[in-house]
């Protein structure tokens, strides 16, 4: 196979599966917002996400300074949206869900302009170079932590339960393991054909073809229908049926209550701050994985731009994901032709919702995630402990390890500022 055969292999891949697996992120978002806030507008919410998912996707791609990058919609900001939306529903619970969506529609479109903004004004004053002084080990720390938490996501998909090092014992009381065991071998199997024919680009569409197919003969032929799939949790849900881009209808502002709105500012600050140092973090992780230096300012501008365009699907605040660029480059596929057909699959399930239920299946989605989690992993640690001394790379370590027993957003400052002290005391020797 030629290499550019071989290219458009790995970019038809990764785009396939990161598709597949930003649609499930996108469904679990709305499902998080607005499922129990407003449900009548769930269908509204998950086109509304695709739409935004598949803009930042094109985007990103097109004005990135690494052609492989690969970007979405992230968890951070929909969490705290979540919050939001279910304080608004407090609020005015005696009130129509249209007035309760047309608030929680201008809340996420606020947040995600003013964290366009500081995006934009981060870049116009060359302020992306200050990830400079992040030491190594810290952001060795951050990608271990970041391969943890997919692992743990993968675990959590193939059996519906979140793992934590210290409910372990609860875990396996609590759990299927058919599922599980199903994920993990595929992840891990796929893993291991990779690294045995890294240069064999078959091998991993051929691989999810594959299961795919067995999986639909398996459970069709012992008499189960896709609706009972779904319902036993083997199948993405709940995506709704039909055409996604009929359910969208535009919220009604005169129902907005702007004083309500604005008593979240500092949930709203909350994204814009925690946005911004996501993108840093995720960005200098990439440098790291992709063996090269980018240009942050650029790419805080783009986005920023990126941001203020989405921002009129009201959808949360987007930026670079780093486990999926880190796969990305794994398999070989860093055009820009990634990102792009990625927006376009997202597109196409905007435009035809649930056909594509016989497709989604949590096994392969788990399995996925368990493949991911080497680059990340292996990254963080050979960046610890050959940029480090041994000493400051067990510290970074409490990034990944606290990662384990608490949420991310609590787990990483401990990362970032318990190395810092014994940098004043050791010099570490230039790579340059």
């Amino acid at each position: 196979m030629t290499a550019g055969r071989k290219s458009i292999v790995s970019d038809i891949t990764a785009s396939g599966i990161f598709g597949i697996l930003n649609t499930s992120f996108m469904v679990s978002y709305a499902t998080l917002i607005f499922s129990k806030t407003c449900p009548d507008y769930f269908g509204t919410a998950v086109a509304l996400l695709l739409l935004g998912a598949c803009v930042v996707s094109i985007l990103l791609a097109l004005m990135s300074t690494y052609p492989g990058t690969i970007g979405s919609i992230q968890d951070v900001p929909s969490a705290i949206s979540a919050i939001i939306a279910v304080s608004f529903a407090q609020v005015i619970a005696s009130t129509s869900q249209a007035s309760i969506f047309a608030n929680i529609f201008v809340a996420i479109a606020l947040s995600t302009v003013l964290t366009g903004i500081c995006f934009l004004l981060l870049g116009y004053f060359k302020l992306g170079n200050l990830v400079r002084f992040i030491p190594y080990p810290v952001l060795g720390g951050f990608l271990a932590a970041t391969g943890w938490l997919l692992f743990a996501g993968g675990i959590q998909v193939s059996t519906g339960v979140a793992l934590k090092l210290i409910n372990i014992p609860e875990f396996f009381k609590l759990v299927d393991m058919l599922p599980l065991m199903l994920g993990l071998l595929f992840g891990f199997g796929l893993l291991f054909l990779t690294t045995r024919h890294p240069k064999n680009m078959l091998i991993t569409p051929s691989c999810i073809l594959l299961s795919i197919g067995i999986f639909l003969i398996v459970t069709l032929s012992m008499g189960m229908t896709i609706d009972q799939l779904k319902a036993d949790g083997w199948l993405l849900g709940p995506l709704p049926d039909g055409a996604l881009w009929r359910t969208v209808s535009i919220p009604d502002f005169t129902l907005v209550d702007w004083p309500l709105v604005f008593k979240h500012a500092g949930s709203i600050t909350t994204i814009v701050v925690l946005s911004a140092i996501s993108f840093l973090l995720n960005s200098s992780g990439i440098e790291i994985i992709a063996g090269r230096d980018l240009d942050m300012n650029k790419d805080l501008k783009a986005t920023g731009i990126t941001n203020l365009v989405t921002s009129v699907l009201a959808v949360p605040a987007s930026y670079v994901l780093v486990s999926q660029t880190a796969l990305a480059t794994r398999i070989g596929a860093t055009s820009r032709m990634v990102g792009i057909l990625q927006g376009v699959f997202l597109l196409i399930i905007f435009f035809v919702g649930g056909a594509f239920y016989p497709f989604f299946q949590n096994l392969w989605r788990a399995g996925c995630y368990f493949f991911s989690e080497l680059p990340c992993s292996k990254s963080g640690s050979s960046t610890a402990a050959n940029r480090s001394p041994r000493l400051i790379t067990v510290l970074s370590s409490v990034l990944s390890l606290s990662s384990s027993f608490s949420a991310f957003l609590k787990a990483w400052p401990s990362g970032l500022w318990l190395p810092l002290p014994f940098l004043c005391f050791v010099t570490v020797p230039s790579t340059s």
